[in-house]
C-alpha cells in the first residue's frame, strides 16, 4: 500500500498517518517534547498547522528558533488541549 503524503509550497513531503488517533503539532527542544497545537482526530489536520505553529511561537518565545517542530500521536486516554489552544492563540 503506498503512503498518502503531503507536499507543501515550500518542498517539504510529509508522510501521512491514516488512522485515526490524537494527533499534536509538537516542539522538541533538548530531548522534551511538547504538545503545541491539538488534538487533531486525523494526522493531516497536525501536519498542515506546524509552520503556523512555528510562526505563533517563535513570536513568543525566542529560543524556539532553536526547537524542531513536527507532529507526535498520543494514546487514545491523553486529550489536553496544546498550549496555543489553551492560550487561544490558534
Amino acid at each position: 500500500m503506498n503512503t498518502p503524503k503531503l507536499f507543501t509550497p515550500c518542498g517539504d513531503v510529509w508522510e501521512i498517518d491514516v488512522r485515526d488517533g490524537n494527533y499534536y503539532v509538537s516542539a522538541l527542544d533538548a530531548g522534551r517534547t511538547s504538545p503545541v497545537a491539538g488534538p487533531f482526530s486525523h494526522h493531516v489536520g497536525a501536519l498542515s498547522i506546524i509552520r503556523k505553529c512555528r510562526r505563533i511561537v517563535e513570536e513568543h518565545d525566542p529560543r524556539a528558533h532553536f526547537y524542531s517542530f513536527g507532529t507526535v500521536a498520543m494514546s487514545p486516554e491523553y486529550t489536553k488541549p496544546g498550549v496555543l489552544n489553551r492560550e487561544g492563540l490558534i
